[in-house]
């Protein structure tokens, strides 16, 4: 009489051997995909607070007639310049308080957690994570600059506006004259270095570093 064939059974240490098996494949694909998805779900959050602020910045331009602009602090920051100060976003931070300051409307103040002194134009968009400064308990009580994903400030320079304004000057009294080019659109730039905080790229150039940027241009 021919004997029955054993059913094929699972033993305690083959199911712990692939289980493990499983286990490190899914820890290898949650590291593989945070490694890409990570810096790219940061400059996606970049490029949404850039819109969040353009959008502000035209709310100001409507009521006020003009973009934020100061003179000494983003007339003075142009982000087409090839100077390395430029690539460095420790270079950005008077700017961008000044910004912050027109937009959320605490014209003579840095202290968020009081009330503004005029028309906030930008709304919720500017919460303690993307504030740098001083903190109390968890509160920013001193801004010193609007924070990029990345840690860094934005960049914020009215350098073509100022051009373009300089130009009509210049033509009324001389309508030969010609205009001299800064910034890269002639309202304001908004940008972002993506987490590079000096001049980088193939040969030491500037091409890559900039291409790299989260920008408004």
């Amino acid at each position: 009489m021919a004997s029955r064939s054993p059913k094929a059974r699972f033993t305690v240490a083959e199911w712990i051997v692939g289980l493990s098996i499983l286990f490190i494949a899914a820890v290898l694909f949650i590291l593989f995909d945070a490694a890409y998805a990570g810096p790219s779900s940061a400059r996606n959050r970049d490029a949404s607070a850039i819109r969040a602020m353009f959008a502000a910045c035209e709310a100001y331009k409507s009521d006020n007639g003009e973009y934020p602009q100061s003179p000494t602090l983003t007339d003075t920051l142009d982000p087409s310049s090839t100077a390395p100060a430029i690539y460095d976003p420790a270079n950005y931070k008077a700017a961008s308080r000044f910004l912050w300051q027109q937009l959320s409307g605490h014209l003579h103040d840095t202290n968020p957690t009081l009330p503004p002194t005029g028309t906030n134009y930008a709304g919720d968009v500017f919460k303690d994570a993307m504030l740098a400064g001083t903190f109390t308990g968890e509160r920013v009580t001193a801004v010193v600059f609007i924070k990029d994903t990345f840690g860094n400030s934005f960049g914020y320079g009215t350098a073509g506006l100022a051009a373009q304004q300089a130009y009509k000057a210049a033509v009324a009294a001389n309508p030969s004259a010609t205009p001299k080019p800064a910034g890269y659109n002639p309202t304001f730039d908004l940008w972002s270095t993506g987490g590079k905080t000096r001049q980088t790229g193939a040969a030491g150039t500037a091409a890559d570093t900039k291409n790299y940027w989260i920008k408004n241009w």
